[in-house]
Order: C-alpha cells, then sequence, then structure tokens
C-alpha cells in the first residue's frame, strides 16, 4: 500500500501485519498542545529526550529506530476535536509532519550507508472522515496524499 492519507468513514475493518507498528490517537484526549504531545508520546513510545515541538515530532517520526518496525500506521479517530483549544496553524503543522514523514520512509535510505539498516517503508495515517479533514488537506495542498474517500 502506498503511503498517504486513507480518509475512510470507518476503519475499525483495517487490519495491520505484525510488521506494523500501529497506534490509535483520538481527538478527544488531544485537544490542547500538552495534551497532544503528551498522548503522542506515549502511544509512539518517545523516548525521554523528546522535546515536546514541533522540530522535535519531525525529527522523531523520520527515526524510530527504537521501535524496531519499518512500517507505521497512525490511525485518527475525532479529527474535529483534534488540536480543537489550538489554532489551526497548529494543527495544520501536524499535518505537514505527517506528510514529511511519509515522504522521508517513502524514499529511503535518504543516505549513504543507511540502506544496511534501513528500508523503503510504510507511514500511513488512517483518519476518520468527518466535515473539514479533506478541506484541510487541500488549503494545505496536501491533497496529493490522498488515497481514500
Amino acid at each position: 500500500m502506498k503511503n498517504g492519507f486513507y480518509i475512510l468513514s470507518q476503519f475499525e475493518h483495517i487490519e495491520v501485519d505484525e510488521l506494523t507498528f500501529k497506534i490509535i490517537l483520538e481527538g478527544k484526549d488531544m485537544q490542547n498542545i500538552k495534551a497532544f504531545h503528551q498522548e503522542l508520546s506515549e502511544k509512539l513510545e518517545i523516548p525521554d529526550e523528546y522535546g515536546p515541538n514541533w522540530d522535535a515530532l519531525g525529527e522523531v517520526l523520520n527515526d524510530l529506530s527504537w521501535l524496531d518496525y519499518n512500517h507505521f500506521t497512525i490511525f485518527i479517530k475525532d479529527y474535529n476535536l483534534l488540536l480543537k483549544k489550538e489554532t489551526f496553524e497548529q494543527k495544520s503543522e501536524f499535518l505537514c509532519i505527517l506528510d514529511a514523514a511519509m515522504d522521508e520512509w517513502e524514499n529511503v535510505p535518504n543516505y549513504e550507508g543507511e540502506d544496511e539498516y534501513r528500508e523503503v517503508s510504510g507511514f500511513r495515517v488512517y483518519i476518520e472522515r468527518d466535515t473539514n479533514i479533506v478541506e484541510d488537506l487541500i488549503e494545505l495542498e496536501l491533497d496529493n496524499r490522498i488515497i481514500a474517500e
């Protein structure tokens, strides 16, 4: 399967194999930036050195070496509640970081020697359909990453 944003009315039926690391993010639990970073840190088992900021999150999603997987799937429920207490810029930053991670994992190895331990990998994001997700991706010019509607 291709890396991208899969927009689905339900994703309970989506199964991932044992080689794929899977997390479910629930927007209702991540309405402000502090709760967002805390929840993501726990779900991704991010090492303690993680600084809860966008640059650090981008680096984390491009690494994930501590998880010992080559394929990653993020399920997002209640997209309309995700970062609801923050500005749209905060949510858009997250979507752009996810897009960059998709590109990063799609194009490995990125430097000489990396091919010995890292291969082209899956990084997919399944988002439960709501009224805003497609419009948000179009506004951010990330609609080229939409795989299913």
